[in-house]
């Protein structure tokens, strides 16, 4: 569910800008529907800026018997977990209250990041080679 719109530049409208209004369509599937596990994902302005909304969502779900397994620590990066692109983002993980089985322990970040340098000189090497076997001027 991603669906509020708290971007970091512009208006910063956040839930009275139109284009957040998916998020009411979302909380009425999840009550009429009531999955095992709801993520909320959104910028992680939402959680830096628009606080209120951020616990204003986090109460709804409560209310709606479900826990927030996160509820202190929602922001995660991409590049923290593998992914070669710094993006911060607010992750929240949801659990129907008669399907929590054990306590949630959210992804560490992994502690060997993939430097440029070193993607340039594999990429350097693979383009040298090429070029070296290529035929002709």
């Amino acid at each position: 569910m991603r669906v509020l719109s708290c971007p970091r530049r512009g208006k910063l409208r956040g839930i009275d800008d139109w284009r957040g209004t998916l998020f009411w369509s979302s909380l009425k599937y999840i009550s009429e529907n009531r999955p095992r596990l709801v993520l909320y994902e959104n910028v992680a302005n939402l959680y830096l800026k628009f606080y209120a909304v951020y616990e204003s969502i986090v109460k709804i779900m409560e209310k709606m018997q479900y826990i927030v397994l996160n509820k202190e620590n929602p922001l995660f990066n991409t590049i923290d977990h593998g992914i070669p692109h710094n993006r911060e983002r607010m992750l929240l993980f949801f659990v129907r209250e008669d399907s929590f089985v054990r306590p949630f322990v959210a992804p560490e970040a992994l502690d060997h990041a993939i430097k440029l340098q070193a993607l340039l000189s594999v990429h350097c090497v693979v383009c040298f080679k090429a070029w070296a076997a290529r035929k002709g001027p």
